[in-house]
């Protein structure tokens, strides 16, 4: 699915999967132990993120949306599928470390900021690590100069450069993560579950501190998490996952007002509310099934109120709605209550 009102995009994703294998030794195959296992953990999954904007990936835990993060920055290779930044196929030999030399910069923030900061440096040498990553070899003064001026940006004190990560507190942390990533000049930053870790009150100023430099630099953000509050917060468009696949992919004002998938509408049942109108067909919770093994058809009919033999045997297209794209049979049919 491509988001809604695409034309120009700094990131697309295109029949983007990844497949995992398994599969026991082959002396425990040979032994009767283990039968071939192939765990699909994204399935054709396609997405465009306009520059200077936010998209979010939402999904329960297991659904696939961090392999999809991974597999963009580089850190998984994909089975299938194209990762295309301005128009280049990341997967190409030599494009990716092409499109860094030429500016065109990916970076991670990653949930934990304490197991992504090198705990036996100081945290001018952190940052100031991203200087000569993007071949900028500057003078100790002039970079201890910059390190300061970027911790400054996101809120961090000027001493901060002669100590160590152990000594901020979460929240902290993450504000050198994002130091980092503005060090190395990123005009993507793939944020996954960045604030998850960190308290209620930390997660807005995280929050806030990321929509105000995207403003001042015209970063574009993927955003990865399971808070639908923080996605509201902060994105255009929202894409919902379930085991694997993009099931709804919606501008953000119009999937909160209209959810079509029932899965979407399981989720937003777990948002607080004051005063909640009580929808007529109730999604049972449940639970995941086996992504080793999953359903055939849609993967979601086990948990489903409006399943039909149709849903139970084909799997679902994408197909166009007010504000985006959904892929169900029940909103092809005009069954959704």
């Amino acid at each position: 699915m491509s988001a809604p009102g695409v034309d120009v995009s700094i990131l697309r994703v295109e029949g983007l999967a990844k497949s995992f294998d398994l599969t026991p030794s082959l002396l425990a195959r040979l032994t009767g132990r283990g039968p071939l296992k192939v765990l699909k953990a994204v399935v054709d999954v396609g997405f465009s993120l306009v520059e200077g904007e936010t998209l979010g990936l939402v999904g329960e835990s297991g659904c696939g949306k961090s392999t999809v993060a991974r597999m963009i920055v580089g850190l998984e290779t994909p089975s299938a599928g194209r990762v295309l930044f301005r128009g280049h196929d990341l997967a190409r030999a030599g494009e990716r470390r092409r499109q860094w030399r030429q500016g065109g910069r990916i970076q991670m923030v990653f949930q934990d900021p304490f197991a992504s900061l090198n705990p036996r440096w100081r945290v001018g040498r952190i940052v100031a690590e991203a200087f000569a990553a993007t071949g900028q070899h500057l003078p100790t003064a002039e970079a201890e100069a910059r390190v300061a001026a970027l911790l400054e940006q996101v809120g961090m004190p000027a001493d901060a450069i002669y100590r160590f990560p152990h000594e901020f507190s979460g929240g902290q942390r993450q504000r050198i993560s994002i130091a980092r990533a503005l060090a190395c000049e990123a005009k993507l930053l793939v944020c996954d579950e960045p604030t998850s870790a960190l308290d209620v009150s930390v997660q807005a100023q995280i929050l806030n501190l990321l929509k105000d430099l995207q403003t001042q630099h015209r970063l574009s953000y993927l955003l990865i998490t399971h808070n639908l509050s923080v996605v509201r917060h902060m994105s255009r468009a929202i894409g919902v996952m379930y085991l694997g696949r993009l099931v709804e992919l919606r501008d953000t004002r119009q999937l909160f007002e209209n959810p079509q998938h029932p899965y979407t509408r399981l989720l937003m049942e777990t948002v607080p509310r004051l005063h909640r109108r009580r929808r007529q067909a109730e999604v049972s919770p449940g639970e995941l099934p086996d992504p080793i093994h999953p359903p055939p058809g849609c993967a979601f009919h086990p948990r489903c109120p409006l399943v039909n033999e149709r849903c139970r045997q084909n799997l679902p297209e994408s197909h166009a709605v007010p504000g985006g794209r959904v892929a169900c049979h029940a909103v092809e049919e005009g069954r959704i209550p």
